[in-house]
């Protein structure tokens, strides 16, 4: 720091210090004085410390101050101040300057002194030199000017600026420093060219109002009103129009009243805040259908119950009579019926709790080709594929995926009351660890449905999936949550997208399996037959009496149990008389008693070679979809006919036919 940048206050004082210097020098000079530091002119001016060293940096003379500032009381005239410990900063500077002043220069330089006394205190040190007649250097003056006070001052100015400015630049919101009256923009930090795309001499050519994407109106309204505004619009460079929270408030900026703008690009909150509401919109969906499900689930065990005694008999009766017989008629109809409430009752479970799918590795464009078929046969809309060629296989219960199939395709169908194209797409998609929608990452099968039909009204679109709604004036309102569920427990996904008088794009995920198509092995006969014994196991007696009757009309003898420890009885009595059982036929559940679960556990240890078959109404039980991890080697769902337990029987004592 030199003389010019001293504050006003402090000038006067160095100027009368230089002009007593001026005169201590020339008395000097002229060795007509005798005087003192501590008295007479030097000594009179103790406000800063003044000292005179000979060439060996021993002190000549010293005032008060300077004694104050070395911390001494002592007179230490004739040391050398290089001697002096606790004030090194000084000593240092000094020493620094004093081969120049030996040179006959002026030296002037600044530094912070700890001294023992008075502090830290900050010191404009003047050093002169005191010369011979002979212009030689015999000595030098040493003057302090405490500027301790400014520099404290210019200090927290200039931290105070660079932590400003720092601020402004590391901000990640875009700042404006704007004028009130005009909107012209005065300054801007970095983070705004980043945000809007314009350079930094591009804004500060601009007013606020160019950035805006909304009226003048609104945004003069909006800049006299002073509040912070939660969502505007604006437009970057290149046209692209964000969504921004804007935060201001009033000051004045180089004698100009005007604001500081922070403006935040929030268009990704928005999007983000979307997502979630998609997602908890999804996964209410999904705890609505399982709050349903254990009353349904009940519910259809007994409704199928009741049906399996219905359809069984019916079935049994009309193998018994003539086709021309004037009952088959009546008893077509009436197992027609129970069919009808049968699949009823199987939509019911199945989008309340899911059904566990009986899964198995499938082409899926070959389950898509068989329900598109079955379901557009006299419609008067149809079907265009374009499937992947070389799709992966998926890990997925044919039937089930063939009625989510035939449910889409008749939606589509049916938006199409004149006819029409119902698209269906097959292809790959990778699913990432931040999807869209809520699938775990990895490769997945996406199938698409698209119609050109009359669509479906917005707000009514995140209601499409809900069990009984529906906007048609036929239907049950099951056939889209049946879907939902149904994907959902493959650990898939299902999405619809519609536009009102264009048409609606339903679009499936599944994840894809590792493997090859398993062939269909089941064997179908008409008129199964065989011999040996049977012992089935339910705690409904008309179902035992209707099984009895059907076993026997095919050959074997039947024997009856309510419940599990019965059976396990008459299962043990058999084995030691030698007159074993064939087949086991067991109810998965018996209230009250041993289920079937229980009741196979007992047998396989009582007889490893045992061969059993489960059957419940309960479709959706996890042991009639993994009947095989349980020591079953077949499954009958309830309710069942005649030609299902035909089937059954078939696949149990034909499998190596």
């Amino acid at each position: 720091m030199t003389q010019n940048n001293i504050p006003q206050e402090y000038e006067l004082r160095i100027k009368t210090l230089e002009e007593q210097v001026a005169s201590l020098q020339h008395a000097l000079l002229e060795r007509e004085t005798q005087f003192s530091f501590s008295d007479g002119i030097i000594g009179a001016v103790a406000l800063e410390p003044i000292a005179l060293l000979d060439r060996e940096l021993r002190f000549l003379e010293i005032n008060r101050r300077f004694e104050e500032l070395l911390g001494v009381k002592d007179d230490i005239r004739g040391t050398q101040i290089t001697s002096m410990t606790g004030i090194d900063d000084l000593v240092a500077l000094i020493g620094g300057c004093f081969s120049r002043c030996l040179a006959g220069e002026t030296c002037i330089a600044s530094t912070w002194v700890e001294s023992p006394s008075l502090g830290k205190r900050y010191f404009d040190i003047h050093m002169y030199p005191y010369k011979n007649t002979d212009d030689s250097v015999q000595s030098v003056f040493v003057f302090g000017y405490d500027l301790t006070g400014q520099h404290e001052s210019e200090e927290a100015l200039r931290e105070s600026k660079e932590k400003y400015q720092l601020l402004f630049e590391l901000e990640s919101d875009a700042i404006f420093l704007i004028e009130k009256e005009s909107g012209n923009i005065l300054e801007v930090n970095s983070a705004a060219t980043k945000l809007y795309g314009y350079s930094r001499e591009e804004l500060l050519t601009m007013k606020n109002t160019d950035l805006s994407a909304e009226s003048e109106k609104t945004t003069q309204a909006t800049r006299e009103k002073h509040v912070t505004i939660p969502v505007r619009y604006h437009k970057k460079r290149d046209g692209t129009v964000i969504q921004v929270e804007i935060t201001a408030k009033h000051l004045v900026y180089k004698g100009v009243e005007a604001h500081i703008a922070a403006i935040r690009d929030i268009s990704f909150r928005i999007e983000a805040e979307q997502h979630r509401l998609k997602l908890e919109r999804e996964l209410n969906q999904v705890q609505k259908m399982h709050s349903i499900g254990t009353l349904a689930g009940g519910i259809a065990h007994d409704f199928n119950n009741i049906l399996g005694i219905l359809m069984g008999n019916i079935s049994h009766a009309l193998s018994l009579l003539p086709p021309d017989h004037e009952l088959s008629p009546m008893l077509q109809d009436a197992l027609k019926g129970s069919t009808w409430g049968q699949s009823l009752t199987h939509q019911l479970l199945t989008f309340a709790k899911g059904g566990e799918p009986i899964k198995k590795v499938c082409n899926i464009n070959h389950l898509i080709g068989e329900s598109a078929r079955f379901v557009t046969s006299g419609a008067s809309s149809r079907c265009e594929f374009s499937l992947c060629e070389d799709l992966n296989t998926a890990w997925v219960d044919p039937d089930q995926f063939k009625q989510v199939m035939g449910n889409l395709i008749i939606n589509a169908d049916q938006a199409m009351p004149g006819g029409g194209i119902i698209a269906i797409r097959t292809e790959h998609y990778w699913a990432e660890n931040e999807s869209d929608f809520p699938l775990k990452a990895g490769k997945y099968i996406k199938v698409t449905v698209e119609d050109s039909g009359v669509g479906i009204l917005p707000n009514l679109l995140p209601n499409v999936f809900d069990p009984y709604f529906t906007t048609k004036q036929k239907g049950s309102g099951l056939g889209l949550a049946t879907a939902f569920s149904i994907i959902s427990h493959h650990e898939g996904h299902i999405t619809v997208s519609s536009t009102v008088g264009k048409g609606t794009i339903f679009t499936l995920y599944l994840p894809v399996a590792v493997g090859k198509e398993e062939p269909d092995v089941s064997h179908h006969r008409s008129f199964h037959s065989g011999h040996g014994r049977v012992l089935v196991v339910d705690d409904q007696d008309a179902l035992l009496r209707m099984m009895s009757r059907m076993l026997e009309r095919f050959g074997y003898e039947a024997a009856l149990a309510n419940d599990g420890k019965k059976a396990l009885d008459m299962y043990k009595e058999a084995l030691e008389s030698g007159a074993r059982f064939d087949l086991v036929i067991l109810d998965l559940t018996i209230p009250g008693g041993m289920g079937g679960a229980e009741t196979i556990r007992a047998l396989r240890k009582m007889d490893p070679e045992v061969k059993a078959i489960v059957s419940s109404g309960y479709s959706t039980d996890p042991v009639m979809a993994k009947y095989e991890e349980y020591g079953f080697c077949g499954v009958m769902p309830k309710p069942f006919t005649r030609e299902q337990l035909s089937e059954v029987l078939d696949s149990v004592f034909h499998k190596n036919d």
